[in-house]
């Protein structure tokens, strides 16, 4: 089982559990476009309590957010991943897929 998580800029979480892992399309959909990976010590990191009272870490498979969002004309800081731990923010949806 699968628990995908999507932190929406607009401060909404959405939830679902699934058999198996989401494609890159169904990923891509949940991002809301092109869509690459963040790197662990990103999301350990920015805004840490947070991220550890969600999601058992070692069991978090994916990290992915919009790779695009930045050159939409008002892009939207993901306020669930601030402070960034070296200044960077993540913009638009992010979605985080763990193992249950």
């Amino acid at each position: 089982m699968y628990k995908i998580t999507t932190y929406k800029a607009n401060g909404e979480i959405t939830i679902y559990e699934t058999q198996r892992p989401p494609t890159l399309k169904e990923v891509q959909d949940l991002v809301g476009g092109f869509i690459t990976s963040v790197p662990k010590p990103y999301y350990l990191e920015s805004n840490k309590d947070f991220f550890v009272r969600q999601h058992n870490v070692e069991k978090v498979t994916e990290v992915w957010c919009h790779e695009e969002a930045l050159l939409k004309a008002k892009p939207i800081t993901n306020k669930f991943f601030e402070p960034a731990p070296w200044g960077s923010s993540l913009y638009g949806n992010v979605t985080v897929v763990e193992e249950l």
